[in-house]
């Protein structure tokens, strides 16, 4: 993967040779470099209500067309793109059918290794959000501050998703471990399972019944008619007896042991 063409276009940064602006004041002439003195940024600010200040379009309806691109050679703290909002949206991607955001870490040739012919919309299509590592973890998520000073990864391994909260700190624990081991020292979930329910239009909850579409490994959590919540997972497909013995998934409950309050010490 080239860093200047990650997606290995054709075309890519095809402009005509003739250097366009040369230096701060110049015009800026469509379809050449155009630079500036070292340090000075090109602004363009506008104050245009329910519009864009800024709107690149690319009209190629074929095949490899990028609105906009931006590329950083910084070494350190480099950003491609960047996006910011006080109180809105700092970065939005959509799409009608493909992905709305990708983001990937990848090495040489990684790109057309795992893409190929096939572009990634059309391998992991319907999704808004792709993350992927090549060496290392697809997406990273924590809640509370990421202000941390931990040792430097050393095993990476392949992961889909790391999730944590808290105040995150390394150190030994009791246990026997070969080596330091991260965690947070607020006791704070790390995940939360938004529950399914049958409701009646009058607010009654019912007994709700399990989905006859699945996928093994696919987690269900559902409140029963009492409000409590209960956890399934599919682990496999069989013939239903009782309906027509046709193929369906399988959810098996998970089995939960004693509860215990809130604020009391974990036995």
């Amino acid at each position: 993967m080239k860093p200047n063409n990650p997606l290995e276009l054709n075309n890519w940064m095809n402009v005509d040779a003739t250097v366009g602006a040369s230096e701060t004041g110049d015009d800026l002439q469509a379809g050449r470099v155009n630079e500036g003195y070292y340090n000075d940024a090109t602004v363009v600010r506008s104050k245009s209500a329910d519009n864009a200040a800024l709107v690149g379009e690319n009209i190629e309806d074929n095949h490899g067309g990028i609105g906009l691109f931006g590329l950083s050679w910084s070494q350190h703290n480099g950003v491609g793109t960047s996006g910011f909002c006080p109180s809105g949206v700092g970065s939005y991607g959509i799409s009608t059918t493909g992905v709305g955001v990708v983001g990937r870490v990848m090495r040489d040739d990684d790109v057309r290794a795992e893409d190929g012919d096939a572009a990634l919309e059309t391998q992991a299509p319907g999704v808004g959000v792709f993350g992927q590592s090549v060496g290392g973890t697809g997406i990273r998520g924590h809640g509370g501050s990421f202000r941390k000073k931990l040792r430097n990864e050393t095993n990476i391994r392949n992961i889909g998703a790391v999730l944590s909260a808290g105040n995150l700190v390394e150190g030994q624990i009791p246990s026997p471990t070969p080596h330091p081991v991260e965690f947070s020292n607020d006791i704070t979930p790390q995940l939360q399972l938004i529950p399914s329910a049958a409701v009646s239009k009058d607010g009654v909850f019912g007994q709700p019944k399990l989905p006859v579409e699945g996928r093994i490994g696919e987690f269900l959590l559902v409140l029963d008619s009492n409000g409590v919540a209960r956890l399934f997972i599919c682990t496999h497909f069989g013939r239903d007896p009782n309906g027509n013995n046709s193929l369906k998934p399988v959810w098996q409950p998970v089995q939960l042991g004693n509860g215990f309050f809130g604020g009391r010490a974990i036995p």
